[in-house]
């Protein structure tokens, strides 16, 4: 295995702070909601799954170093998945902000449902992002 060079792993950090930044201002406003918290997460994956599939195309002919800021880096700070596993694993908050009982029947149920939703969104968005991308990198030429 290959070293990465200094500049694709200083892409990584430098796009993962960004990343990581800009998700905390898209959320913290909601913590103080469990419910608005939660939706906002399932937001910012979304939109996470869409600009990376969107992404690939459209830096197709660029090097590595952009490629790494844009993937593992800036969608990699800004997409969360330990925080949808936490939601699924105490669904409680959710429950109490829908004005439902912590029982473990609405838990499992309202778990699978955020299961669903996740990845029928995500993948919608991975196949909308990337046709958005491929139509990008088509106009400007960028095309492989």
């Amino acid at each position: 295995m290959t070293q990465p060079r200094a500049g694709v792993l200083g892409a990584v950090f430098a796009g993962g702070a960004l990343g990581t930044l800009a998700r905390w201002a898209v959320q913290s406003p909601f913590e103080a909601f469990p419910l608005a918290a939660a939706v906002a997460t399932l937001c910012i994956n979304t939109l996470g799954v869409a600009v990376l599939a969107a992404s690939g195309p459209i830096t197709a002919r660029s090097g590595p170093t952009v490629k790494a800021f844009i993937g593992p880096g800036l969608m990699g700070g800004f997409t969360t998945f330990s925080a949808v596993m936490l939601l699924l694993a105490h669904p409680g908050a959710v429950l109490a902000a829908l004005g439902l009982p912590d029982t473990a029947i609405l838990g499992a149920a309202a778990a699978a449902l955020w299961l669903v939703v996740s990845l029928a969104l995500g993948w919608a968005a991975a196949g909308l992002g990337s046709r958005a991308g491929h139509r990008l990198a088509g106009a400007r030429g960028a095309r492989p």
